[in-house]
């Protein structure tokens, strides 16, 4: 939230300005320059959109949970919903409001401004509408990563609904346990789940095959068999030739004779080579986790990364348990401010409508309804321009009246 103020108040100068000060306009730039502005800004909301986003995941306080996530959808919403690339007013004066159209704000503008290709640059110099902007220099002149500008999904999508997507899944159960019989069907078929979904989509679409009597399916799988059988057997003989065939030639072959000096240095070359080979990739692994290439093997780092997530589910846990508590704890605080407070509160607004009634009386008049009580206590806005009006006529008057002492 403070970085989100602070580039709010960065990016539009005139909140510091006091009322009734003139604002001085922006200078004119080149569409390149302001292409790079308004991607910097676009960064820095992303960014500002990210850190909100993981603030909210692993949040506990229900109550902050409440403002951040109205921070969060105010800019997730402007951002993943644009309409049209058209020019938008300027900022608001209150940083919610500006949260919640900067960011669809700042697309529209890269599209506006995004310069064209330097091989059709023509003159007068003109914009290359286009979603799809490129930001690559700018992230690498920034010294950030590509994956920086993928705006994540947050997760109270899921967890928030969980109670609707648990029906939304029995519903569809029992739909297809009705219709084909089964719970559940694969996304991807695979050897593992290829019989169920043969059987499934059999019992589906039998009523889609042609009509075929009793001796014509017989013929059927007694030919498809048949083949069965007779590849099986080519296939069978196919691999005792070839294991005979290495048969005669192993035992063809004559055993080579060598020297025993010989065969001790083959021995040796190929117990060298190994022992070599084992020692060059200690070296490499160790060189590797001297710079830094390669996490060593005693490394803590696994060990931390289950005892944090084991801490976001116990962060999770906690979240649900808050949430409940504080519900609970809003009727509680709801239901002890009706049965305390709330006989001297009635008391106390009859005791006004009462006085009301008999001031009114006082001055000879009887109301019928209580619209003149509400008026008087939200009186309507006045509007400055009526006044502005008399005070002009006034003026003039004035004149005419000093122009006709003159005459």
């Amino acid at each position: 939230m403070t970085e989100l103020n602070e580039q709010v108040h960065i990016e539009d100068h005139t909140l510091d300005v006091e009322e009734g000060q003139d604002v001085s306009p922006p200078p004119e730039v080149s569409m390149l320059e302001a292409f790079q502005h308004y991607a910097c800004l676009y960064i820095k909301y992303v960014q500002i959109f990210t850190n909100l986003e993981e603030c909210y995941d692993q949040m506990v306080h229900p109550q902050k949970r409440i403002d951040v996530k109205q921070i969060m959808e105010l800019v997730m919403v402007c951002s993943i919903c644009p309409s049209t690339y058209t020019l938008h007013p300027s900022m608001s004066r209150n940083a919610i409001t500006t949260a919640e159209t900067r960011v669809v704000e700042l697309k529209h503008d890269l599209v506006k401004w995004n310069p064209p290709n330097p091989d059709v640059r023509t003159t007068p110099e003109r914009n290359f509408p286009w979603e799809y902007v490129n930001l690559d220099d700018l992230l690498v002149d920034l010294k950030l990563p590509p994956s920086l500008l993928e705006v994540p999904v947050p997760k109270y999508f899921v967890e928030d609904s969980s109670s609707d997507l648990k029906k939304r899944d029995r519903l569809v159960k029992g739909y297809m346990k009705l219709k084909l019989g089964v719970d559940s069907l694969p996304v991807e078929i695979t050897e593992e789940n290829v019989s169920l979904t043969d059987t499934v989509l059999g019992t589906a679409f039998s009523n889609c095959r042609p009509n075929m009597s009793l001796e014509e399916a017989i013929q059927v799988i007694q030919r498809n068999e048949r083949g069965r059988q007779g590849k099986q057997r080519g296939s069978l003989v196919r691999e005792l030739r070839e294991e005979e065939k290495q048969r005669r030639l192993y035992d063809n072959a004559q055993t080579p004779e060598m020297e025993p000096e010989l065969a001790a240095a083959n021995i040796q070359r190929v117990f060298r080579g190994h022992n070599s080979r084992g020692k060059a990739t200690i070296e490499r692994d160790e060189e590797l986790v001297f710079i830094g290439m390669k996490p060593p093997k005693n490394d803590k780092a696994v060990a931390l990364e289950m005892e944090l997530a084991l801490a976001k589910i116990r962060r999770k846990t906690q979240q649900t348990d808050n949430k409940e508590e504080y519900e609970r704890s809003l009727t509680d605080v709801h239901e002890t401010v009706k049965n305390e407070e709330g006989p001297f509160m009635k008391e106390k607004m009859l005791e006004e409508r009462r006085k009301w009634i008999t001031d009114v009386m006082a001055q000879g008049q009887l109301p019928e309804d209580m619209v003149g009580y509400y008026l008087m206590i939200n009186p309507p806005p006045v509007d400055a321009e009526p006044k502005d009006e008399d005070e002009g006529k006034g003026k003039k008057g004035d004149k005419g009246k000093k122009g006709d002492k003159g005459k």
